[in-house]
């Protein structure tokens, strides 16, 4: 295989990632009312002019998505962000998100931070959140039944803030990272 080729290859596999998180992102605020209107277009470079997108330094996968205050209104949609397997921090704080926290969001395999606090998200916590978990932030929303002993599991958590939740029974032993 030339040179030429292999190049176009590793280039068309790099934007075929970036483009499935832009069709993941696209997906997700047309399937969300919101208050502020974001600048996302199909038309538009994801990586350096959307707003609350940062990526990776190379520009080939979402890393980070934040979108505190935006008016944000319902449930997080199903098969949106949970696709972006390379994204490291959610950070949807401060929003009207509602129902429960879809599996797929918790569990994203690259996960580290999840901000979530203020929001108005219910049900139980999701067992299965992602192992590369360090900091969890589901407070001021009303979750209700137990803390999943699954999160003893997260060995490399550093904070896990759960306050003003409806949650009930014993809380596991956390052995939190230092």
């Amino acid at each position: 295989m030339s040179a030429a080729v292999l190049f176009a290859c590793i280039l068309y596999a790099k934007s075929a990632d970036l483009n499935s998180d832009k069709q993941a992102l696209l997906a997700f605020p047309a399937s969300l009312p919101h208050g502020r209107k974001l600048n996302w277009s199909s038309t538009t470079p994801v990586c350096t002019s959307w707003l609350g997108v940062k990526c990776t330094p190379d520009n080939s996968r979402v890393h980070t998505l934040c979108l505190p205050a935006l008016g944000l209104f319902g449930p997080i949609p199903l098969d949106t962000l949970g696709k972006l397997d390379a994204q490291e921090v959610l950070s949807l704080r401060s929003n009207r998100l509602t129902v429960e926290l879809p599996p797929d969001v918790g569990s994203i395999p690259s996960l580290h931070s999840l901000y979530l606090q203020h929001n108005n998200l219910c049900g139980i916590i999701p067992t299965t959140l992602s192992s590369s978990l360090t900091f969890l932030d589901l407070c001021y929303n009303t979750f209700d039944g137990e803390i999943p002993l699954s999160v003893q599991n997260l060995t490399g958590l550093t904070a896990i803030l759960l306050q003003n939740n409806s949650l009930s029974g014993p809380i596991p032993d956390l052995r939190l990272a230092k």
